[in-house]
């Protein structure tokens, strides 16, 4: 067709698409009045809307009729772009075509989404897609693809995006039914994306299979964000302004929201419903409200419901609270359709709050019968009772009596030594921001007191339990609240504040709000897990840890009146031994039970209030972190958060045996706990749940554009605890399958996976990529006995170099040396030490605390990070030891217990990279050891980083990356 022509139809179609769908054929017949041949090109355009699968929006929605003209220009293999060379179509869309291209000035494969002509002019519907795609280009995450530029060449508009080798869903979908595993995995993925993409106020508003593409990896992508629009916002000063016309039709019609086949306003909830109906898809094989025709779906879409016969009993709940006709029914943010998937991933079923009552998937939540239903026979016994009940009565009373008598016997001679068992059989989720530090049940179990994080600011609030809304007790301050309690009434809260500098003040206020008072000063804040105080039976004392100042410390258990009056000791311990944590007074009111550290590792010492000669530990055989202790109410049993090597190096909740320290494991899946309180009846448990997800990542160094994602699924874990390269290219790094402590290798480019050792971690491989060394645990004669090893990847052959608790492990330049960080021995709680890779005996390099350490690229230096009072530090000590040199006051990351080894000389030696996160996002900064202020390396505005290694040529950078999200859990116990 001659240009001419075309731009003639595509006038009149543009006309005729302004008009109500009644007036169309009578302003096209009146137009094309005499010339048949553009009648019956303008009808046949027409006619093509009614069945056409996807809308764009109107007037610039002539993509009917630009596809026509886009098929005339097909571009050709070779033609560039700019510094973009064609290589092949890959695709084609109502807004033009995508082709694999090659980057040629970075050498890279990128997707080029090319604009049809009639969108590549100076029209406002041009304008509105590009800025909704520099919008959307602003998006950083995992599981979306990228958009690295816009452009304009040859008169043609085109979006640069990320090249992701796979099929798209679609695809997938039409050639198998995937398992219930998989496609929980992959909604978890998408589900994560679009909560990323609502959080910047940025919709899709065509979500479908087509638009998510699966990688080999299994891996998913969303597409096809440069057609989202931002969502209107309130704001103190302003609204955004929208980026879309209101009223305007956007998606695929199968998926679309009950307000996009209307044309209203969109928010992100329209999303959440195209989500639904894709998971039902994936899960039954079959669109939930697909018909013969467009208009009997759009019909289904606002009138209709799926059938829910095919779809997993566990899902209905989550895609029924998805796909509500009445959008302010649905689930309000993505982030609690992302939770809720996850819940089900992790203990196979959910609970949702539906009008004030739990609903579960697997009992289908069948309502309780109606009186007025019973049935004749019920009736008749009814009656019947009547006519002996005296009789009955008083072989009641007899049985009573006799019951009574057998329970006091039972308490007498103790018949059932069986012990109170906890389970985690009944678990509900009680926040769902992700950013849940502690909390504290109250003794009824009507309310929980939690700390919530929010940028740089914390602040406390009080929830009821089963009920909607949120009291806040504190404003959101720039402090840390480390603790907090109820007082044994319900009426008082308690919260410690304090940084990490070892020591907290403690505060108490009402349950109803008010002016906060100061309770005590120098209370122990330890690193390791939650601190707190506890509370005698009755309520009218305390009891808390306290520290001396180094350099000898020594622990004190301490107890005191409610009100702080009248402290007094109870007993003392001295490093290596070590009381912290959260003291748990027994019921009895004679035990107080402490989280207790020394040499041979952590257990729980209890302490007898009035004679403390015969305290003693519990566990027969130490843990490798016990940091909170919870009496049950029989007096026998406690939970006890800690970690066990045997089972998994995360920190889990067990079930402690008073007597005999005998121990089982309450959860069973691979998150952390922590923050535990219980009610007073022992019935229902609460605590904080932390899902950390961490997986691998390489970019060129400066380059995040090129960052390239290597490891994914189900565990999580990957790289938080060791991270490098070996001398071949390869990537070694630690994980955590199954909870065990394991160090893999793999490709720059993620192939090439392989097994390195088991049982090991926060260690290093030597210069040459022989030997590996890690901190290993195990039990031996009924001890448990720690230190590094070093295991030969030739001969398969290890040896123990040391003996005690000992981290971060590094070699030196000439592999002859390896330094490493010792906790818990001496008084400065972690020192630098160094043994010989032949063995011999660690000698002490530092007096000060250190928490981390690098070697310098000439050996000839060690950087070292630590804590000074509240501060953070980077000293730069000799390779012998010995005090600090150069001082740097930098605000880096410590993330666990143990520090990080997350610091890092530069190749040749003049400055030092660190990780410093900033408002819930880490990047890396470099400090230059000739001082200056610090430079940012990386740019990343999303996600966390948990480790990094630059390679030796300082030219590539792994990453450990991801997210970290804690929430409060209820465990009710009915027994």
């Amino acid at each position: 067709m001659a240009d001419k022509s075309w731009q003639q139809v595509r006038k009149i179609f543009d006309e005729a698409l302004r008009r109500q769908p009644e007036e169309r054929r009578r302003f096209v017949n009146e137009v094309c009045s005499g010339d048949k041949t553009l009648l019956a090109e303008i009808e046949s355009l027409l006619s093509s809307l009614d069945s056409a699968e996807s809308f764009m929006e109107t007037p610039a929605a002539a993509k009917f009729a630009g596809a026509i003209e886009a098929e005339q220009k097909k571009l050709k293999q070779g033609k560039c772009f700019g510094h973009y060379e064609i290589i092949e179509q890959i695709g084609a869309g109502g807004m033009g075509e995508v082709y694999l291209a090659l980057d040629v000035k970075l050498n890279r494969r990128v997707a080029l989404k090319v604009l049809p002509e009639n969108l590549s002019a100076e029209t406002e519907a041009n304008q509105r897609l590009l800025r909704e795609a520099q919008a959307a280009a602003t998006l950083d995450h995992p599981h979306i693809c990228a958009i690295y530029e816009i452009a304009e060449a040859d008169d043609y508009s085109f979006i640069v995006m990320q090249y992701v080798e796979g099929e798209t869903l679609a695809e997938k979908l039409g050639k198998e039914k995937l398992s219930i595993q998989k496609s929980l995995d992959l909604a978890i993925q998408i589900a994560d994306a679009l909560a990323e993409a609502h959080a910047h106020h940025i919709i899709h508003r065509d979500i479908k299979p087509a638009n998510v593409i699966v990688s080999g990896k299994g891996q998913a992508k969303v597409l096809d964000f440069g057609l989202a629009k931002f969502v209107q916002v309130e704001s103190k000063v302003e609204k955004a302004q929208f980026l879309s016309k209101p009223g305007a039709i956007m998606g695929t019609v199968p998926y679309m929201s009950p307000e996009q086949v209307c044309g209203t306003t969109l928010d992100a909830r329209s999303d959440i419903f195209s989500f639904g109906a894709m998971l039902y898809e994936m899960l039954s094989g079959r669109q939930p409200f697909s018909r013969e025709n467009n208009a009997e779906t759009i019909s289904a879409i606002l009138n209709d419901e799926p059938r829910w016969t095919e779809i997993p009993a566990k899902f209905q709940l989550i895609i029924k609270k998805s796909l509500k006709k009445n959008r302010d029914e649905r689930y309000q943010k993505t982030e609690d359709l992302a939770r809720d998937l996850r819940e089900l991933q992790h203990n196979g079923a959910i609970q949702i709050v539906t009008d004030s009552r739990f609903w579960n998937a697997d009992t289908a939540a069948v309502p309780k019968a109606s009186t007025k239903s019973i049935s004749p026979t019920i009736t008749r016994q009814i009656k019947d009772w009547r006519s002996f009940r005296l009789p009955i009565l008083a072989g009641l009373i007899f049985i009573v009596v006799l019951a009574g008598f057998g329970y006091g016997l039972y308490r007498l001679i103790g018949t059932d030594k069986s012990p109170a068992t906890f389970s985690m059989s009944d678990v509900t989720r009680l926040t769902s921001t992700g950013n849940t530090r502690v909390a504290a049940v109250s003794p009824d179990g009507k309310f929980v007191a939690h700390v919530q994080q929010s940028a740089e600011n914390q602040s406390l609030w009080l929830r009821q339990i089963g009920a909607e809304g949120e009291t806040q007790i504190i404003a959101p301050a720039n402090i840390e609240i480390r603790a907090v309690n109820f007082s044994p009434d319900g009426n008082l809260i308690y919260y410690i504040i304090g940084k990490t500098s070892f020591r907290g003040t403690l505060f108490q206020t009402s349950t109803l709000g008010g002016q906060p008072k100061k309770i005590l000063d120098n209370i122990y804040l330890a690193n390791l897990g939650v601190n707190g105080i506890g509370f005698a039976p009755g309520g009218k004392q305390i009891a808390f840890v306290r520290l001396s100042p180094p350099p000898n410390e020594i622990s004190f258990l301490m107890i005191a009146d409610v009100d702080g009056a009248n402290e007094r000791t109870v007993i003392s311990y001295k490093r290596p031994d070590l009381l912290f944590g959260t003291p748990a007074w027994s019921p009895d009111g004679e035990t107080i039970v402490c989280p207790f550290q020394n040499k041979a590792g952590m257990n729980a010492m209890a302490i007898g209030v009035a004679d403390v000669s015969s305290a003693a530990p519990i566990l027969p055989v130490e843990l490798n972190a016990v940091s909170q202790i919870v009496w049950l109410p029989d007096g026998q049993n406690l939970l006890m958060v800690a970690e066990d090597d045997t089972e998994t190096v995360l920190n889990q909740i067990y079930q402690v045996a008073f007597a005999g320290g005998g121990r089982r494991r309450i959860n069973k899946d691979f998150n952390s706990y922590e923050s535990v309180s219980l009610t007073a009846d022992g019935r229902n448990l609460i605590a904080l749940r932390t899902e950390q997800t961490a997986h691998l990542w390489t970019m060129p160094a400066g380059d995040a554009g090129l960052l390239k994602q290597l490891t994914g699924g189900f565990e999580k874990y990957d790289g938080i605890n060791g991270l490098g390269w070996l001398p071949d290219g390869k990537i070694f790094y630690e994980s955590l399958p199954g909870g065990k402590q394991t160090i893999l290798q793999i490709d720059p480019d993620g192939g090439g996976g392989k097994l390195m050792a088991t049982g090991g971690g926060y260690g290093s491989a030597s210069p040459d990529g022989r030997f590996l060394v890690y901190q290993k645990s195990g039990v031996k004669e009924n001890r448990l006995v720690r230190g590094l090893f070093l295991f030969d990847t030739i001969d398969g052959g290890e040896r123990q170099l040391t003996t005690g608790w000992d981290v971060w492990a590094t070699f030196s330049p000439d592999g002859k040396t390896i330094n490493f960080i010792r906790w818990g021995e001496d008084a400065e709680m972690a020192t630098l030490r160094s043994v010989p890779q032949e063995g011999g005996e660690p000698v002490r390099l530092t007096k000060f605390l250190a928490i981390t350490a690098a070697v310098s690229p000439d050996g000839k230096s060690i950087a070292v990070g630590r804590w000074n009072g509240a501060k953070t530090q980077i000293v730069v000590v000799s390779a012998n030891g010995g005090e600090p040199s150069k001082t740097f006051d930098v605000d880096f990351n410590i993330q666990d217990s143990f520090g990080k080894r997350a610091i890092q000389w530069t190749p040749d030696g003049r400055a030092i990279n660190f990780i410093r996160e900033s408002k819930g996002v880490s990047n890396i900064w470099r400090q230059s050891v000739n001082g200056g202020d610090p430079l940012q390396v990386t740019n990343f505005i999303s996600d966390l980083i948990f480790n990094f290694a630059f390679s030796p040529d300082g030219q590539q950078l792994a990453l450990s990356r991801g997210t970290i999200n804690s929430d409060i859990i209820l465990i009710s116990n009915p027994k």
